[in-house]
């Protein structure tokens, strides 16, 4: 029963035997009230207008639900339902989900962008692994404990300013807390953690991250971050890092202790000092973002042993990107990127030079591949001939034999009747 973009739709057409149910994009469903699913396995009706869900109380073998982007403000129709392992009621009006308490088996729970107050509901809720709450109201987060199994858990554009201890969820691989007003970490504990979000908290120190060994993602942008928290790197094999709207000024102790290893690193407009005295340890970088506002502050020291030079440019070959906007007092790395750009477009000219020879000798070995074909196959055409002209040989000397056969019987009757004669 699939039904979209519609004006209105009788729902008295959807029958007992029905088990799924797809409406999305329909103004107005008529008699929805009073259909009757006990069969029904998979439901969706979303951007639809929907209130109220009694149509499912009957729906005892339901197991996914989405009901997301409508105007339902209590979930207390689906209190009977114990089969859901898939539930999505994003985008509605929710502000408790309180009768799902006893939902043992639902595996994921999308609820983002509700109203939705605490987690009194998630008690029971063992067996999930995806949690979705980004913009709601929730302040705290202490009854996540009982949820041993989570791998993904989505709290952004929360109040949460308490994070308290997150050891209960060793299982965790995605964490997102951004824009909440958390000014303190506990996550040593999350050591399965590979994506880490914080922006716009209130986070001064991070130096329990060097516990997150397996974390690839982080973004800490827009927090009270400086330059000697970022020791933790030396221990995480991060790949993206944001520190945009940090208070950072990254200096040469700092870098040459964590030798940055990212390949893509963004830092942000509030940085006032960027030494670059050992370009070596720029060379893993693929792509640097510095986007500087504070045209006044910045500093850019390139110089190594008081020479104006940056010799190892040349050793940069990974970097895709340097954005310096708006610094318009940066004049001393122009000489440098000419020639780093000269050196690029010579590489650039001997890739494409070496890709048109091998173009050229594929080009050739294909003609001689077809001329050896060719070969192949006039001298295929040779042995057939030849095997013919063998076998008609064969039989021109059978009849000669034959020939030779019949002479000798002529021969004996002539001399037959010359000796009767």
């Amino acid at each position: 029963f699939i039904h979209q973009n519609r004006e209105q739709l009788d729902m008295s057409r959807a029958n007992q035997a029905t088990t799924e149910l797809v409406i999305v994009k329909v103004k107005k469903l008529l008699n929805l009230e009073n259909i009757n699913l006990p069969q029904l396995k998979k439901c969706q009706i979303s951007f639809s207008n929907v209130q109220q869900l009694g149509f499912l109380s009957s729906s005892n073998k339901i197991e996914e639900l989405k009901v997301n982007s409508n105007r339902i403000a209590s979930v207390q129709d689906l209190e009977a339902l114990n089969t859901l392992k898939h539930f999505n009621c994003t985008d509605n009006r929710l502000k408790s989900l309180l009768p799902l308490r006893n939902n043992y088996l639902l595996q994921e729970l999308f609820a983002g962008s509700n109203e939705i107050q605490d987690l009194e509901f998630i008690k029971q809720m063992h067996s999930l692994v995806t949690l979705y709450l980004n913009k709601n109201c929730i302040s705290q987060i202490d009854l996540l404990r009982n949820c041993k199994k989570l791998r993904q858990l989505f709290l952004g554009s929360n109040q949460i300013a308490d994070l308290g201890s997150l050891s209960f969820l060793p299982q965790l691989e995605v964490l997102h807390l951004f824009s909440n007003r958390i000014s303190q970490l506990n996550v040593q504990n999350l050591v399965n953690l590979k994506v880490l979000q914080l922006q716009n908290n209130q986070i001064s120190s991070i130096r329990q991250l060097s516990f997150l060994t397996q974390l690839k993602s982080l973004n800490l942008e827009g927090n009270d971050l400086q330059s000697c928290q970022l020791l933790f790197l030396v221990t995480c094999p991060l790949e993206e890092c944001y520190l945009q709207r940090n208070p950072l000024c990254l200096d040469q102790n700092v870098k040459q202790k964590i030798n940055f290893c990212l390949q893509n690193c963004f830092l942000g407009d509030q940085m006032t000092e960027l030494q670059a005295e050992n370009p070596f340890t720029l060379q893993e970088f693929q792509q640097i973002q510095l986007e500087f506002s504070n045209k006044e502050d910045l500093k850019l020291l390139l110089q190594r042993k008081n020479q104006d030079e940056f010799d190892s440019n040349k050793k940069l070959l990974q970097l895709k990107r340097i954005l310096l906007a708006k610094n318009d007092k940066i004049t001393e790395l122009k000489s440098q990127i000419d020639e780093i750009d000269a050196e690029n477009d010579a590489l650039k000219r001997e890739i494409q030079a070496k890709s048109d020879s091998k173009a050229k000798n594929y080009a050739k070995i294909e003609e001689q591949r077809k001329r050896i074909k060719s070969q192949d196959e006039y001298i295929t055409g040779l042995k057939e001939e030849q095997t013919e002209l063998q076998i008609d040989l064969e039989n021109t000397q059978k009849k000669k034999k034959a020939f030779a056969v019949k002479a000798a019987g002529f021969q004996s009757v002539l001399d037959q009747l010359i000796a009767k004669k």
